[in-house]
């Protein structure tokens, strides 16, 4: 059983960081996401912000282009796979960036 000190500082902690997202979400998202891995991350510390968080990532080139080149072991199709798996309410929006900015028809 948890008690009340730490859900107490866990919420406290939570609410810092949809402060902090809140007050700068374009830095920090464009400063932590470099991987899935971040982005998993960054996801799962503020869920209250999932969707914004995700679409400022889809809209961004940088990010995105990250995002696909950030793992030499696993291919582009390997990582749209693995974005529509983590994120199945975007893959339409991932498939487009795959196409329209890596010039490849994905494997569906």
């Amino acid at each position: 059983m948890v008690d009340l000190g730490v859900k107490i500082k866990n919420s406290e902690q939570a609410d810092a960081l949809n402060r902090i997202y809140d007050n700068c979400s374009d830095q920090l998202i464009h400063l932590c996401i470099f991987t899935l891995n971040n982005l998993k991350e960054c996801v799962e510390a503020i869920p209250l912000h999932r969707d914004k968080i995700l679409q400022q990532v889809i809209e961004s080139d940088d990010i995105m282009n990250r995002l696909f080149t950030s793992y030499p072991n696993k291919s582009s199709q390997e990582m749209l796979d693995s974005l529509k798996e983590e994120y199945p309410e975007h893959e339409n929006q991932f498939i487009d960036y795959y196409r329209e900015h890596l010039n490849l028809a994905p494997s569906i």
